[in-house]
């Protein structure tokens, strides 16, 4: 049965007990006016993940120092999943946004999908770096690869990033820009007092 058919049984208010051990994918169902085992082998329902977690590493060889803030997009992932089955649609891959958080060796974040795209040809891997100099750096990856062999999630690994002290480093050292754009022509407006 699906778990969508269990819902609406639920909300016909057919549904006497739903029993479901820790750590079980099943659950046992008894329906009003029916015996427990003829309930059972007529609705039994499989409870299976649709949301996968892929663990995306970036590792810095220098530079990890000059980033203030991180965030990344993964390209040609799922953007929805059959509850029934667990097949992706195909007319539906999106790319994720995610917030990334540094750590020793880089850079890190948590992406929860409904896996790969059946249809997407290949998954890029965006990293976008706001450095303590004020500058933005992009750095993209083909992670196909690795999404491919892992298409109910994982980790991904990338590697390789530098960022220099030419683009990281705070331009005079005090961490004030005093660089101050000429003023625009005065514009008087007349403000009406009641």
């Amino acid at each position: 049965m699906a778990y969508t058919d269990l819902i609406k049984e639920m909300s016909y208010g057919n549904i006497e007990k739903i029993e479901m051990t820790v750590g079980s994918t099943s659950v046992k169902v008894k329906m009003k006016n029916e015996d427990e085992e003829t309930t059972y082998a007529r609705m039994k329902v499989e409870l299976a993940p649709r949301t996968w977690t892929y663990l995306i590493r970036y590792e810095f060889i220098s530079g990890r120092e000059y980033v203030s803030e991180a965030r990344a997009y993964l390209s040609g992932m799922a953007g929805k999943v059959s509850l029934k089955d667990g097949h992706t649609d195909n007319d539906k891959v999106v790319t994720l946004l995610l917030d990334c958080y540094t750590c020793d060796y880089g850079v890190e974040t948590i992406a929860r999908s409904f896996g790969r795209s059946e249809t997407a040809a290949t998954h890029k891997l965006v990293l976008e770096l706001k450095l303590m100099s004020g500058k933005v750096k992009m750095v993209e990856f083909d992670v196909t690869d690795q999404v491919s062999r892992q298409p109910q999630g994982g980790v991904i690994v990338v590697n390789g990033i530098v960022v220099t002290p030419e683009e990281g480093e705070r331009p005079g050292g005090s961490g004030f820009d005093g660089d101050v754009n000429d003023w625009e022509e005065n514009v008087d407006v007349d403000i009406p007092i009641s």
